[in-house]
């Protein structure tokens, strides 16, 4: 069975698949790392990435945005 989870930028809901699995440790983003909280993002919301909109849904998830935040949210 195929879970739908909800993207924590543009709020749509999308197959667990179809979604990138990101966790916030000690206050920073990183890749999901197995166990844990965690958030999804999806691909559209990557690809065009609003600085405005991350920082938003980070201070949300009570975690800081930092110059590493773009690149792990872009290279996984």
């Amino acid at each position: 069975m195929n879970s739908v989870r909800m993207c924590v930028i543009c709020r749509g809901r999308f197959y667990q698949r179809d979604l990138r699995r990101f966790q916030v440790a000690e206050g920073r983003v990183r890749a999901y790392a197995g166990a844990g909280r965690s958030f999804y993002i999806c691909e559209a919301c990557l690809e065009k990435f609003d600085e405005i909109k991350f920082k938003k849904a980070l201070k949300n998830l009570k975690a800081n945005f930092d110059e590493n935040s773009k690149e792990i949210f872009l290279n996984g």
